[in-house]
């Protein structure tokens, strides 16, 4: 006994079976992957934010790389406020008249 089996005409009834449940089934997957991701959000959030696991002993490095790292530089600071000062002259002064480069009047 020959059975004929005619595969394509199975694969797309399968196909057509799971189409049909993920169609039927559409709004409880999209809940269940939104509470899925909510539920890997807070965790992040709780493990990152919430409860930092930083040890005094890596606090304090942190803190003595941080210390190290800033320089103050007087020269550049006043050159700085050198060009704020300018600015604010050059905001404040007089405003120039342009000519009216489209000839409108």
């Amino acid at each position: 006994m020959k059975l004929n089996f005619n595969k394509e005409k199975l694969e797309n009834e399968l196909a057509g079976r799971i189409g049909n449940f993920i169609g039927k089934q559409n709004r409880w997957i999209m809940v269940a992957i939104a509470l899925g991701l909510g539920a890997y959000c807070a965790y992040v959030w709780y493990f990152f934010v919430l409860n930092p696991s930083l040890s005094d002993g890596k606090k304090n490095e942190y803190i003595k790389t941080k210390e190290t790292q800033v320089i103050f530089n007087r020269q550049n600071f006043d050159l700085a406020l050198q060009d704020i000062e300018r600015r604010k002259a050059e905001y404040d002064g007089p405003i120039q008249e342009t000519p009216d480069m489209f000839r409108l009047e």
